[in-house]
């Protein structure tokens, strides 16, 4: 995967350890909705409101998937939001108190889920990476990645 940068950029002696996007898998249900109800378009009268709703359901689904990129740094994790403006949040590693993993059934047979960061010294109330592909080895990558900042951070004073 080529890595991509962050719209807040990297500082010096960052690199980027992960990047990723909701997974399309975890709207699979929003999908099969909207696919069914395109196949009751056959219907004269109320046709055109069922596909407008399908579209809607299957265009809403790609733009939540594609407006939502997460990082994971050397230093930090970054949630960005793009879609007509911009929502940045991150946190440096240090600062993260507790990881929250959450994978339901569904997940668990297609591998994809969220997790929870808390955060401490934060002005929100965590960051989120929803509906992630191969969370079980981000949630590693980021304890891996908080674990050897705190050693350089330690070793440095």
């Amino acid at each position: 995967m080529v890595a991509q940068i962050p719209y807040t950029g990297l500082k010096e002696g960052e690199k980027v350890l992960w990047y990723g996007r909701r997974s399309l898998i975890a709207y699979l249900g929003r999908i099969i909705v909207a696919l069914a109800l395109l196949t009751i378009t056959i219907v004269p009268t109320i046709g055109f409101i069922f596909l407008l709703l399908g579209l809607l359901l299957i265009v809403s689904a790609i733009i939540s998937a594609r407006s939502h990129i997460y990082y994971v740094t050397t230093i930090r994790i970054i949630e960005e939001r793009r879609l007509f403006g911009r929502v940045v949040k991150e946190t440096t590693l240090d600062k993260i108190t507790d990881i929250v993993f959450n994978q339901g059934f569904f997940g668990r047979l297609v591998n994809f889920g969220s997790i929870h960061f808390h955060t401490a010294g934060t002005g929100f109330l965590g960051i989120n990476f929803r509906n992630i592909r191969d969370p079980l080895t981000v949630r590693g990558l980021v304890i891996n990645a908080k674990d050897e900042y705190l050693k350089q951070r330690l070793g440095s004073m």
